[in-house]
């Protein structure tokens, strides 16, 4: 008998023994299919999901991804899901965004994956928790859990036993921080490894924000554990990402009010649009389990109230509770402009991510993720955006990137340091008397210019960024450095008699922007020649590099504007004679040498 035979016939007699085995088929709408090798050792658990739920089974990504379906299993030994294989996928889906909604049906065995199948059926989302490990650039100081129930939150302290407690009675549990295939960064010296996830679990659902924290052929896999040891789901990077670019990150719970109208793998399928316009070229977060799972029987909010006027949509949800909140618009995909009023707005065509807003077009329909601060929410939905938009919202996105995320995750010694570096060389231009009384009145001109600038767009623009999902503002350090490193850059700009000493000048003036536009591109390149080397193919993009290089080059003009049009003003103000040094020779010598410098006459 033949290999595939054996498999169907092995399925067929596992069917038969247990036709109800699943116990609730899982009813979403759209439709789903499977994926499995035909020579993976788990492709009979792939034919006896195809019997039970009518579902065709497809033998390759391509031709799964060709049938379009809404929804896809992919069936597979973990042994066979190295990160090559995952990351081809990715690839794959990539030439077809937004593709399916896919999760993968895997597990040590093969009945632990058979288990983890039937498990979707029986997850919930009345206990919930949002773990955060300590990660100081998000300004999470110390490690907490949150727990969320209804419209109020609890903090607890994050401890190891008070962790492993949490996952014997949570429903819903995400983590944030710093993490690995087989491990989770609590706190310093306070590690949670795969060995410790407790022997028996409700049918839990774990997703996390950490690096490389979903590789099923990793040997003690930290997915592998959880689906082991009773979970329904895991979702996870396959390689590492960038803190801050994956919507509900932190407290937003994106899973918790899923339905079969907009179901768990959607959540995951929206998270990775979202990170393909910050730091991904591929989707490479990943969802073990199946793609059709809710947390909720039915969908928990509805609409109270519907406007329509000249081609726009309003809908009003009435109070709803703080998260995300994910809803589905029926015949929606019609309308490319959706907007919060007074809050965020995005476009089909966006070029960079959004915390507050992610949406995606599903056939006729628009699926929409709301990270909602709680209370009233309202909807509208435009045919178009704004004409202007194309040109506004990367600008104001790459100036939040420049002028309030950099200066609020920097770190302030760093921003400290950077703008004192320059000060010595002032104080000797200033002991030797090669800087006159208009150059450094200009160049501290540009210098408070400058900084102000950077406090009065921060005020406007705080409330409005949606760059980050980490938290943002401005310290002491930023401001001090931009008034000073403009001030300097000035001084040499003035000063400086060739082309190669402006841009030089330039360069110290906007270090802070044109150093984060370096390291994203440099960082984006090394890596995607590391990953080519394993697995084929680079996974990163450009989109936080593109955001820092306009930021950088708004930055360099304004700049130059403000560099110019001081030195002009004061080049035609009346001159102020420089204070006679004890051994001048008169008055005329000093006012000589004055007038006689080579960059501010």
């Amino acid at each position: 008998m033949c290999p595939r035979a054996l498999s169907c016939f092995f399925a067929i007699s596992l069917v038969a023994a247990a036709p109800s085995a699943r116990g609730q088929l899982l009813q979403v709408e759209g439709p789903a299919a499977v994926l499995c090798d035909p020579g993976d050792p788990y492709y009979p658990l792939a034919l006896e999901i195809s019997r039970t739920e009518a579902l065709p089974v497809y033998h390759s990504a391509p031709r799964a991804l060709s049938a379009e379906p809404r929804f896809l299993l992919w069936v597979g030994a973990p042994a066979l899901l190295d990160d090559a294989v995952l990351a081809g996928f990715g690839r794959a889906v990539a030439d077809r965004l937004p593709g399916p909604a896919v999760g993968i049906i895997t597990g040590k065995e093969i009945q632990e994956a058979r288990a983890l199948w039937r498990r979707a059926a029986h997850a919930r989302g009345e206990r919930v928790y949002a773990v955060n490990g300590e990660y100081p650039p998000a300004r999470v100081f110390q490690g907490q859990v949150l727990a969320l129930t209804g419209d109020t939150t609890a903090r607890l302290p994050l401890t190891k036993p008070g962790l492993i407690s949490i996952l014997k009675d949570a429903d819903y549990l995400t983590f944030t921080g710093h993490g690995g295939p087989t491990w989770w960064r609590l706190g310093a010296g306070l590690v949670f490894r795969s060995a410790d996830v407790p022997p028996e679990l409700p049918p839990i659902v774990v997703a996390t924000a950490s690096c490389q924290a979903l590789r099923p052929a990793e040997e003690s896999s930290m997915a592998l554990e959880f689906a082991q040891r009773g979970a329904a789901a895991y979702a996870g990077f396959l390689f590492s990402p960038i803190e801050g670019y994956l919507i509900g990150g932190f407290s937003g719970a994106p899973f918790r009010y899923t339905s079969p109208d907009f179901t768990a793998g959607q959540v995951v399928l929206l998270q990775n649009a979202g990170a393909l316009r910050a730091f991904a070229s591929v989707p490479f977060y990943f969802l073990l389990g199946d793609p059709r799972m809710a947390l909720q029987a039915k969908p928990v909010f509805g609409i109270l109230r519907i406007d329509s006027s000249r081609g726009m949509r309003r809908l009003d949800y009435g109070e709803l509770p703080r998260g995300i909140i994910p809803l589905r618009i029926k015949d929606g995909a019609r309308f490319h402009f959706v907007e919060l009023p007074d809050s965020a707005s995005t476009a089909d065509g966006d070029i960079f991510f959004n915390a507050r807003l992610q949406t995606l077009n599903i056939g006729a329909d628009k699926l929409i993720l709301v990270d909602h601060p709680g209370g009233e929410l309202s909807i509208s939905l435009h045919p178009d955006p704004p004409w202007h938009r194309i040109v506004t919202d990367p600008i104001l996105d790459s100036l939040d990137h420049t002028l309030l995320y950099l200066p609020g995750t920097g770190g302030a010694f760093l921003y400290l340091m950077v703008a004192l570096a320059p000060l010595p060389w002032v104080a000797l231009l200033l002991w030797r008397r090669r800087a006159t009384r208009q150059l450094l009145m200009a160049a501290l001109l540009v210098g408070i210019a400058m900084g102000l600038a950077m406090i009065l767009y921060a005020s406007a623009r705080a409330d409005q960024a949606t760059i980050t999902s980490k938290p943002i503002g401005l310290g002491t350090a930023p401001i001090v450095a931009a008034v000073l490193l403009p001030c300097c850059g000035a001084i040499a700009y003035y000063r400086a008699a060739s082309v190669f000493g402006r841009l030089a000048a330039l360069a110290l003036a906007v270090f802070p922007s044109l150093g984060a536009t370096a390291v994203n591109f440099a960082v984006v390149m090394a890596s995607n020649m590391f990953m080519r080397a394993k697995v084929g193919a680079g996974v990163y993009g450009y989109g936080l590099a593109w955001m820092a290089l306009i930021g950088l080059t708004i930055h360099a003009g304004v700049f130059i504007v403000l560099a110019l049009l001081f030195r002009l003003g004061l080049r035609r103000a009346p001159r102020i004679a420089s204070p006679r040094r004890h051994g001048d020779h008169g008055g005329a010598s000093s006012n000589q040498q004055d007038a006689s410098s080579p960059c501010f006459p």
